[in-house]
């Protein structure tokens, strides 16, 4: 255990990224155990960590940002105990636990390592990994990035390996439904990489303006929030939502929706509708059926309903004071 010369070495344990589980750095005694507690926990995980006081027990544990986001958050941990023939499941969900300096979990060579340690020298010029104590969650660490200057928006980290080359469902129903007529401006949020919507609605006279920080450039953001500012006809949220583990992150977006526009059309992708978020070869899914989102949305929306697999937010100006319906 501790002459493994490669991963995040700390209090006795070692942390490894699951592509730095090679023979080559890792001893074979350590791999089996890896491989048998994987076995064991049928877990879908993207860092192992073992310790040198406790070489029976494994933890598996599921980071679904890992390779884009800068701080990945924890989702889900399972913690198996070779010994007892036990595995315990942990998830996570609100103010999660953040993982930092993350390149030190790779292997030397790893073609991202470079990317992540620039990350990390970044934050030390910046002085946010002094005093640590605390440090160790989502809330805690996104108020320290904010006092040091460090935007960060909701979207950023989880669109861009969902991001499909296709139509959205959402945007061909409501245009079959006549909700859009010619002139009218679509905020398309976290709309991909992609610009197939943009032509299929431009050809029916509809501008649609997407924001997408984890596909689009900056400079294409910073254009579609000047045009923005002038305001849209609808809000558009195609398989967004269910891309992002963090129910706070997923507020926030929602909120800015309910800014852009009157009206909020939410799709959901609700992947094997177990309930259970995982790591997918496509990025991480919340697996979670539409009507579980329904409650999220009227949180912030003051009237919400769900119209088959599509929610929709409505904003104050379009809810009657004397009705509990929109007006």
């Amino acid at each position: 255990m501790r002459s493994i010369p490669i991963g995040k070495h700390v209090a006795g344990k070692v942390y490894l990224h699951i592509s730095a589980l090679d023979g080559h750095h890792v001893p074979r005694l350590v791999l089996e155990a890896i491989h048998e507690a994987a076995r064991r926990a049928e877990a879908h995980f993207d860092v192992v960590s073992v310790s040198a006081d406790q070489p029976g027990r494994v933890s598996l544990t599921s980071y679904p940002g890992f390779m884009r986001e800068k701080f990945p958050a924890l989702a889900r941990a399972w913690t198996v105990d070779l010994h007892a023939g036990t595995v315990r499941v942990t998830d996570y969900t609100g103010n999660r636990p953040i993982l930092h300096r993350k390149e030190l979990m790779l292997l030397p060579g790893h073609p991202d390592q470079e990317r992540f340690a620039a990350v990390t020298r970044r934050g030390e010029a910046l002085g946010v990994f002094h005093d640590m104590a605390g440090m160790g969650n989502q809330r805690a660490w996104r108020e320290r990035l904010r006092e040091a200057g460090v935007r960060l928006n909701p979207t950023t980290t989880y669109s861009e390996a969902t991001s499909l080359s296709q139509v959205p469902a959402l945007h061909r129903l409501l245009a079959e439904s006549g909700v859009w007529h010619r002139g009218d401006v679509n905020a398309d949020l976290g709309g991909g990489a992609y610009d197939l919507a943009t032509r299929f609605l431009g050809r029916r006279g509809v501008q649609n303006i997407v924001w997408d920080p984890g596909n689009r450039e900056p400079e294409e953001n910073a254009r579609a929030v000047r045009r923005l500012a002038r305001g849209a006809t609808t809000v558009t949220l195609a398989n967004v939502l269910n891309v992002i583990p963090d129910a706070e992150d997923r507020r926030k977006l929602l909120e800015q929706a309910s800014r852009l526009a009157d009206t909020t059309f939410i799709w959901i992708h609700e992947g094997d509708r177990s309930g259970r978020g995982r790591q997918t070869t496509k990025g991480w899914q919340e697996n979670r059926i539409t009507e579980d989102y329904l409650a999220e949305v009227l949180r912030v929306f003051p009237w919400a309903e769900r119209l088959g697999r599509v929610i929709v937010g409505y904003s104050p100006m379009l809810i009657d004071d004397t009705s509990s319906a929109p007006g």
